[in-house]
């Protein structure tokens, strides 16, 4: 009995999200880990863009602190710096509130994302997903896909694997950042008296 398109795409995802969630178990390098995971999701998508890790930061800014593209797709880490959330109000009320953003073809934007469509356009996304990074209940920033080849209609399949990958990089980061702490707050004698 032969298996449909659907039945590999189903192994892969559940592929990537076991050798995410694997890497930083026996690493507990978190860049390293979130690394792996973005390159999973650009790998198992089979189209042209770049995955990110958006985060929010001091003064009310989002700045991307991870980045992976496509072979031929120019890296746009740096132009994506302390941006005020102001400027892209639409979107950031969005994942405040913990609702994905999939956007199909930037034509669906409304007209109250006109900056976020400009954001998007500058560095040539035709299709985008925005998924938030919760802890607690509250997001803190957003792992996201710019398609740049193509316009993509985003499954259900894909929001339910993405999501996942999602949770399992804020609930390593939360492992990894509240490990940091703790170490940090670690004083040993440094000689017996």
């Amino acid at each position: 009995m032969s298996r449909g398109l659907g039945d590999v795409y189903k192994r892969q995802h559940l592929g990537s999200l076991s050798r995410a969630l694997h890497s930083f178990i026996q690493t507990n390098d978190l860049h390293k880990s979130i690394h792996l995971a973005l390159t999973e999701i650009l790998f198992s998508i089979y189209t042209k863009g770049r995955a990110y890790i958006m985060e929010y930061g001091e003064g009310d800014t989002l700045s991307c602190t991870h980045e992976v593209c496509s072979k031929g797709i120019a890296p746009v880490r740096g132009t994506l710096q302390n941006i005020p959330l102001s400027t892209l109000r639409w979107s950031t009320e969005k994942i405040q509130k913990l609702y994905p953003i999939l956007i199909n073809n930037l034509d669906e934007l409304p007209l109250e994302a006109a900056e976020e469509k400009r954001y998007l356009t500058m560095r040539g996304a035709r299709s985008l997903i925005m998924i938030p990074l919760i802890i607690k209940g509250i997001s803190w920033g957003y792992l996201g896909i710019d398609i740049v080849d193509n316009n993509r209609m985003w499954s259900l399949e894909d929001y339910q694997w993405l999501s996942s990958i999602t949770n399992i990089i804020s609930i390593i980061t939360k492992m990894a950042r509240t490990n940091a702490v703790s170490y940090t707050h670690l004083t040993l004698p440094t000689k017996l008296e």
